[in-house]
């Protein structure tokens, strides 16, 4: 590769860097501003190629809000304890279950609304009902990781800053998402709010079960080492997909039978 190409190649970079700085602020202030936008922007982006120019795409935007907070941590508060941990988490599965648990939160609200909407299992619904997931919970995920980045700047959790932080920050911003994700449930389910409200609180008890919440306070409880929370994980996805596949037969079938009557007709 030549200097000039590399220099081109380079200054692209720093163009799309520069891009992510100015519109990923303007893409969460939208985002909280009119959560309701969300639906209609997703829908009309799909259709577009290339699409999201006017914002950042929902997986960039929900992949960069978890892993940008620690960009904000000095160098120097990292202590050797600390690096090392960082670095046997990305040599080991321990990165892949990280990943994992992110991608799980909104995976099992998408999976919810299209389990108890039409339960097609499509290809398009799904990556709809998904890049809707990721916007809305990006703002909670920001949350959260400041959360952390905070407790490593004071070096403890019971600093008075951190209350204010989480009485002020992190309370509202899990409250705007429980009313956002209740919106667009009775939406999704016909005004049906019982039906809503059913799917929100079994989606919330999901994500603490495959979140450090809930799942690895008892793996640890119950003495489960990480294959074996490993394996609880990945049973709990084939289940997940498993159903999905049985509604996808179910709802091909109704599909070619329905098919048969009409051209028998």
């Amino acid at each position: 590769m030549n200097a000039s190409a590399l220099l081109k190649n380079l200054g692209d970079i720093l163009v799309q860097l520069l891009m992510l700085v100015i519109y990923i602020p303007k893409t969460l202030f939208k985002i909280l501003k009119d959560p309701t936008w969300v639906p209609r922007y997703i829908a009309e982006e799909n259709k577009k190629d290339p699409a999201y120019r006017d914002y950042v795409a929902p997986l960039l935007l929900y992949i960069c809000l978890a892993l940008v907070p620690y960009a904000l941590v000095p160098t120097g508060l990292f202590t050797f304890q600390t690096i090392n941990k960082i670095l046997g988490i990305l040599q080991t599965s321990d990165a892949f279950m990280v990943g994992a648990i992110f991608i799980a939160i909104p995976l099992t609200f998408t999976f919810l609304i299209e389990l108890f909407t039409a339960g097609s299992f499509s290809r398009s619904s799904m990556e709809y009902y998904l890049y809707i997931q990721f916007y809305f919970f990006a703002p909670f995920v920001l949350a959260v990781q400041m959360r952390y980045v905070l407790e490593i700047l004071l070096s403890t959790f019971c600093h008075p800053l951190m209350y204010l932080y989480v009485a002020f920050v992190l309370v509202p911003v899990i409250v705007w998402l429980f009313f956002v994700q209740l919106n667009i449930l009775i939406k999704e389910f016909s005004g049906s709010v019982i039906k809503a409200i059913s799917v929100l609180i079994l989606g919330i008890l999901l994500i603490f079960i495959v979140t450090d919440s809930i799942g690895f306070k008892f793996s640890a409880s119950w003495s489960l080492g990480k294959w074996e929370l490993g394996a609880i994980l990945a049973l709990s996805m084939v289940a997940f997909y498993g159903v999905a596949l049985v509604m996808r037969l179910m709802s091909w079938r109704r599909g070619n039978k329905k098919d048969k009557r009409e051209d028998a007709s």
